[in-house]
């Protein structure tokens, strides 16, 4: 199974992965980005410094999602989207 989300914020890693715990995933819906899920397992520390810095740029104190996910978080503008694939990782692009 395959689907294209938008990354729309991230969540607060714990021990090793402080920086970053998941990436926030969402998709549009009658033009309002809905929070789906989130992906964040099978990241490397390299990949993780690579997406931190990709991101970084783009983070805001706004939620993008409507409504907003019940978890704390910190929001990013919705200018990347991901390409989640169950079995085999994730692609992202601009």
């Amino acid at each position: 199974m395959q689907q294209e989300a938008v990354i729309g914020g991230i969540t607060e890693g714990e021990g090793w992965r402080k920086h970053l715990g998941a990436l926030m995933l969402g998709v549009y819906d009658q033009g309002r980005l809905r929070y789906v899920g989130n992906t964040g397992t099978g990241f490397s520390d390299a990949q993780i410094n690579d997406l931190l810095k990709m991101l970084k740029p783009y983070f805001t104190d706004t939620c993008p999602f409507e409504p907003k996910p019940m978890h704390p978080s910190d929001g990013s503008s919705p200018d990347w989207f991901a390409r989640s694939r169950s079995t085999s990782g994730l692609a992202m692009a601009k």
